[in-house]
């Protein structure tokens, strides 16, 4: 295999434009336990499920991260809302037409300005 995962393409595909936020991940970490898919199905949405890999497991993702330098654009600095510390916990999904997801069960910021900025600007579910 190469060092790839079968089936998952080690190249991300390009992203839409245009470009709403830019930003930096500095200091990260990625830690995941193994978890039997069945335990935690009923937490997906419908249409998807958990992505299991060769091992017949799922894994829950603990990841702690620095933003850093997140823009508007590509050209304007947010001063304040552009550094902050986040840990997210998240799990792996697939849908019935095969495409691999992220599903964030939890979004934490050490930023209480950032919370309600993108909960209502953006959809996302900060806390």
């Amino acid at each position: 295999m190469n060092g790839e995962l079968a089936g998952v393409s080690p190249v991300a595909p390009p992203l839409p434009r245009p470009v709403l936020f830019d930003q930096f991940w500095a200091d990260l970490t990625f830690v995941h336990w193994p978890v039997d898919p069945r335990t935690i199905a009923h937490l997906f949405p419908p249409g998807t499920r958990p992505d299991v890999f060769a091992d017949g497991l799922t894994y829950v993702g603990l990841v702690p991260f620095v933003m850093r330098h997140t823009r508007v654009g590509t050209a304007l600095p947010l001063p304040y809302f552009g550094t902050f510390a986040e840990t997210n916990v998240r799990l792996y999904s697939i849908d019935g037409a095969g495409r691999h997801g992220v599903l964030f069960r939890s979004l934490e910021t050490q930023r209480l300005a950032v919370v309600p900025v993108t909960r209502i600007g953006r959809g996302t579910p900060y806390t």
